[in-house]
């Protein structure tokens, strides 16, 4: 499985996230955010960070899901996340995300066997400046 998981990291790569100035908008008008304050300051909400990345996570999940059925996984139990700004998100700036594969442990417990799975987004601005790391861990039965 850990090869599979590799390869999916692999295949995803460098992908661009947009961070508009309607996205952003919408996302304050939606969560009580007075976006007015953040247009002034030329930043983005923190909050945003999982907005931004979301379509960039789903795209792994449909490459890797497939590879992975071929093993069938029984559950995932998503048990850890980690999120470390690193500078600030400013409005409409590309920024671009990287995942890789921190580890992968084959485990065994009461419930049989599983895999403990660590992997991490890396947002970077278009400067090549690092603004955010998104450490999540999952467990995974098979």
């Amino acid at each position: 499985m850990g090869r599979l998981l590799v390869e999916a990291f692999e295949e995803i790569g460098t992908q661009e996230l947009s961070a508009g100035k309607d996205s952003v908008k919408k996302f304050c008008e939606l969560t009580g955010h007075d976006f007015s304050i953040y247009l002034e300051k030329n930043l983005i909400p923190q909050g945003y960070l999982m907005t931004l990345i979301a379509p960039f996570v789903e795209e792994f999940f449909k490459i890797a899901g497939p590879r992975l059925m071929s093993k069938p996984i029984k559950g995932i139990i998503h048990t850890f996340s980690k999120v470390e700004y690193l500078a600030p998100f400013r409005l409409d700036q590309m920024y671009y995300g990287k995942m890789k594969l921190k580890s992968i442990e084959e485990k065994k417990g009461k419930m049989g066997e599983y895999f403990s799975v660590d992997f991490e987004v890396l947002v970077s601005s278009d400067r090549g400046e690092d603004v955010a790391s998104d450490i999540h861990k999952f467990f995974m039965k098979t």
